[in-house]
């Protein structure tokens, strides 16, 4: 693929997106409200251009009730015409919109990748679909820990010079790697796949917590150290470890300290990390 034929394939491109936005201009989607007596008609460059309200919805004293159905009804419209403009984009990106569902990347983003992908030879894109495919088919989660791998049992668990009676129980696979980065911690993992949050619908059905009670009654483990985020999901997964974990004796459960990052001052600090801080000081 020359310089010259790949000029040619981005103006291309870039000229068909460009008349796909405009072509989006002119259509319009229709999002309802009250069992259709609220309509907002909304065009592909999200802007209302009517909106229709059936006289018998409201009485005069409903005001409230009038607005909220026009904005649900403006939301229900933006989403239809969001959803519109995707699709039109992907027959066009071939796959860009696919992109922009990885997390941390935005259209530009995904345009730029969009765009280097279109620079490379056909081997080099074979190889990268190849090496998604053989991702997804070959690693799994540990049938241990949880975590991920692409042997059974993970390398972490098979290894035998790590401490059984040291668990550290963590959220995502990605928290396992920040604390081996560290090389402090020399005992086992457990991997939640989460953390408890009623409002999306995560309880403690949908966390490994039953493998996590069964590792410790029938394991050695003498502590477990609950490495969840210092978010309101992971104390509250912390705080529920706690209870279910407090009927065995022998075990112990702690949590990560959480204080004032190393090499910043405290004039930046908020208020909460302050005083964390201060509640898990220790002598020195």
């Amino acid at each position: 693929m020359n310089i010259q034929s790949m000029l040619k394939k981005a103006q291309a491109l870039q000229a068909k997106m460009s008349q796909v936005q405009e072509e989006l201009k002119a259509k319009e989607m229709i999002g309802t409200a009250g069992g259709g007596k609220v309509k907002v008609t909304m065009n592909g460059a999200q802007e209302v251009t009517a909106i229709s309200i059936d006289p018998d919805v409201v009485k005069p004293d409903e005001v409230d009730l009038l607005e909220d159905l026009v904005l649900a009804a403006f939301r229900d419209a933006r989403t239809k015409v969001t959803k519109m403009a995707e699709e039109e984009m992907s027959r066009v990106t071939g796959g860009m919109t696919e992109l922009t569902r990885l997390p941390g990347l935005g259209r530009k983003s995904a345009q730029r990748i969009a765009f280097h992908l279109l620079r490379t030879t056909d081997g080099d894109a074979k190889r990268l679909a190849q090496a998604i495919l053989e991702l997804k088919s070959k690693v799994t989660d540990c049938e241990i820990c949880g975590n991920v791998t692409e042997t059974q049992p993970c390398a972490l668990c098979a290894d035998t010079r790590r401490d059984p009676s040291l668990l550290c129980v963590v959220e995502q696979p990605m928290d396992v790697l920040a604390l081996e980065r560290t090389g402090e911690f020399r005992g086992r993992y457990h991997v939640l796949k989460g953390a408890l949050s009623p409002v999306d619908g995560i309880g403690p059905d949908q966390l490994k917590l039953t493998e996590l009670i069964r590792r410790v009654k029938e394991g050695d483990v003498r502590e477990v150290i609950v490495a969840t985020n210092p978010t309101a999901q992971g104390e509250a997964t912390a705080l529920y470890i706690a209870r279910l974990l407090q009927p065995v004796e022998r075990v112990t459960v702690t949590r990560i300290a959480r204080g004032v990052p190393m090499g910043s001052d405290l004039e930046f600090s908020d208020q909460v990390t302050l005083a964390r801080a201060l509640t898990g000081r220790k002598e020195i």
